[in-house]
């Protein structure tokens, strides 16, 4: 057992074209600089994956001899859903974990699993292979995501005592000016953080600058385990957040860049 403080970027992605070396540097340094603002001298940083149909790079994107640029990265024998990834003295933990699109086009976040979730399937079907995987089940945020029909449909499942298990998650994308009271953590209900780094140059480099963080004592041989059965059973008033906001000049230029990015060449 170690570490009596988790610091956790709980919305990571690396994409293909990433400088992954780079992306632990930067979220070993955030998760320092985040400590040192929370008055925290002893924390364990854990990075919670959480891949798209399109991308698998827990389960391929790692050399045979597990290094990782600078990083070396070990898989665990009893945890196979956790990395350990060392450089000089430090030390991260990865999680392996996936983002699914429903019917809707929500966002699910399954935290704890190597299984692949198709996308396409409607929001209650979608959890419920969250749940057959074995996974932890988060709600994100996301840009337009909770508004309108999809916002009642939202509400309507937080209301329903089956899905007290399910947390939120809000990310360090979301301007200030776009407040969601669903995230003020009113409803009793444990509200995540990550900062899902988008797909363009340099955006790995902002991993850690906003997570959340947990007290508790991490089984070091099966972090993963550890940290996918704490979120199920994860209170609202056992989480704090962290990090600051978007700006807002900042979050057009990214909607802008994103769109330019995505648009189909003519």
């Amino acid at each position: 057992m170690t570490r009596a403080v988790v610091l956790m970027d709980a919305h990571v992605h690396v994409y293909p074209g990433a400088d992954a070396g780079a992306l632990l540097d930067a979220a070993h340094r955030n998760f320092l600089a985040s400590a040192a603002a929370l008055d925290l001298p002893d924390w364990q940083g854990m990075l919670l994956l959480t891949e798209t149909c399109r991308d698998d790079w827990f389960n391929t994107g790692v050399a045979p001899d597990g290094r990782v640029g600078p990083w070396q990265l070990h898989r665990l024998p009893g945890d196979d859903i956790s990395l350990r990834a060392e450089r000089d003295g430090k030390v991260l933990t990865l999680v392996a974990g996936r983002q699914i699109v429903t019917a809707e086009r929500l966002e699910v976040h399954a935290i704890g699993t190597r299984t692949r979730i198709a996308d396409g399937a409607n929001l209650e079907r979608t959890l419920a292979a969250v749940d057959q995987a074995g996974a932890a089940g988060v709600l994100p945020w996301g840009v337009g995501k909770w508004t309108g029909s999809r916002g009642r449909l939202l509400n309507a499942l937080l209301a329903d005592p089956a899905r007290n298990a399910l947390a939120l998650s809000d990310n360090g994308g979301r301007p200030a000016l776009w407040f969601d009271r669903r995230l003020a953590g009113r409803g009793g209900r444990p509200i995540l953080r990550g900062t899902d780094p988008l797909p363009l140059p340099g955006e790995e480099r902002r991993v850690g600058e906003s997570g959340c963080c947990l007290a508790g004592v991490v089984d070091p041989d099966r972090p993963g385990t550890w940290i996918r059965e704490r979120l199920r059973s994860l209170r609202a008033a056992e989480v704090r957040t962290y990090g600051p906001p978007e700006r807002f000049l900042r979050f057009l230029y990214n909607q802008v860049a994103l769109r330019l990015r995505n648009r189909p060449e003519e």
